[in-house]
């Protein structure tokens, strides 16, 4: 029993692409900028405070003034009297966000 093999060559100039010229490196619409902002904001409003709470519970014990509600509820009372740690916790991923894309802007120009 034979098997055969075929190969298959490809020849550089047989390629529609002309390398001359650099490749555009494609950027993000409007919409998909602001997909990913609303993404960070969500998961600084909801997730995280969330995910502190029960990380804090796990390692230090239960919260002193009750459950999880009762957590948010303190947390979102402190974001609104603009307690730095309630809004560096709060506004953290959409400041990564924003530093990313400006990295990327610095990084990769036009």
């Amino acid at each position: 029993m034979q098997i055969a093999a075929a190969v298959v060559t490809i020849s550089p100039m047989s390629r529609s692409r002309d390398r001359s010229t650099p490749p555009q490196r494609r950027r993000g619409t409007a919409l998909g900028e602001g997909v990913w902002l609303a993404i960070a904001v969500v998961f600084g409003l909801l997730a995280l405070p969330l995910l502190v709470h029960y990380t804090g519970e796990q390692t230090l014990g239960a919260y002193a003034s009750g459950d999880a509600r009762r957590f948010l509820r303190d947390f979102y009372a402190d974001l609104v009297r603009l307690r730095p740690a309630t809004l560096t916790l709060a506004f953290g991923p959409l400041a990564l966000v924003l530093a990313w894309r400006l990295l990327l802007r610095l990084v990769l120009p036009r």
